[in-house]
């Protein structure tokens, strides 16, 4: 029992080198913005009082209680609030007030969720999930202003680094919240569409002028659809291992590797899911070792990891 409690205590409140946990905020950072840009030319249409919910009086009536666009309204304007999330998501990427950017992003995804159900997609409550984590994250830890500022104001006082690693039991939190989504959604696809059964699924995905680009659809159907049952059973191996495989040392950096590759090609192949995809990369760099990371960006990236 002691050696189980043990065991317990360091998964949890061990503390731990946050490089990669800094890393997947510039990362994450940098995709909002790049979000907060592609939404901009319908911002208004789809969270203003008289846009697309307006169509929906009594849905309106409801998601009003919890959006702090309508406890605002008529006090700011709604645009007012995309300037807001955009400088917010500037500041959390580059770590400036990182803690209060943090909030404030989360605050609005969490009111843009609740504001216009109709254009949710995965990304909106990807975003949201780590935004909430990320609120406690020890995430400006490295490559942040925050931290040069800090660095700088200890050189003034003639006062000497002695800072303690964190704990990382928020980086935990969001770790097992990231292999929930594959541990939850690899059921419900098994059960709820016969296609993944019989190995037809991804051709279905391919002929779709939604859900793909429509490229080689004739391969994915050819030769008893050979092709679309190696990347149907193919995604099901891979996102039934991952949130196994991920928590055992050895087989830790492949599977990041793999499930990486996986999102990626799904970014590249499938249109309509791209920032959900992205997403899903950014949050994978919370697996990461410390001195994979490290390296990585000493051989990449030199000039940024001397500014650690």
């Amino acid at each position: 029992m002691n050696s189980l409690l043990k065991k317990w205590d360091e998964f949890w409140f061990s503390r731990f080198d946050p490089i990669s946990a800094s890393v997947f905020r510039v990362f994450l950072g940098t995709l909002i913005v790049v979000f907060y840009i592609a939404i901009f030319p319908n911002w208004e249409r789809f969270y203003s009082a008289d846009g697309i919910m307006s169509l929906d009086p009594k849905t309106l009536l409801f998601i009003n209680q919890w959006s702090v666009f309508s406890w605002t309204e008529g006090v700011l304007s709604i645009k007012d609030y995309w300037w807001l999330g955009f400088f917010s998501a500037i500041a959390f990427t580059v770590g400036f007030k990182t803690r209060l950017a943090t909030i404030i992003l989360y605050v609005l995804q969490t009111s843009m969720n609740n504001r216009d159900w109709f254009i949710m997609n995965g990304e909106d409550h990807i975003f949201r999930m780590l935004l909430f984590y990320s609120c406690f994250a020890p995430l400006s830890f490295s490559f942040s202003l925050d931290n040069y500022f800090r660095k700088k104001d200890l050189e003034k006082k003639g006062l000497k680094e002695n800072r303690e690693l964190p704990f990382v039991w928020t980086v935990r939190l969001m770790q097992i919240n990231i292999a929930l989504i594959y541990i939850i959604s690899l059921p419900n696809k098994l059960t709820d569409d016969i296609a993944w059964i019989n190995g037809e699924a991804i051709y279905w995905t391919m002929a779709n002028n939604m859900w793909s680009h429509q490229m080689f659809v004739e391969y994915f159907y050819k030769w008893d659809c050979l092709l679309s049952k190696i990347f149907t059973y193919g995604t099901i191996f891979v996102e039934g291992l991952f949130p196994i495989l991920v928590w055992i040392r050895k087989t830790k950096l492949i599977s990041i590797i793999v499930i990486t590759s996986f999102q990626l090609g799904i970014a590249v192949l499938i249109p309509n899911i791209t920032f959900f995809t992205l997403s899903m990369v950014c949050s994978f760099w919370v697996y990461m070792p410390p001195d994979v990371t490290r390296t990585l960006l000493k051989k990449y990236f030199p000039k940024l990891s001397s500014m650690e």
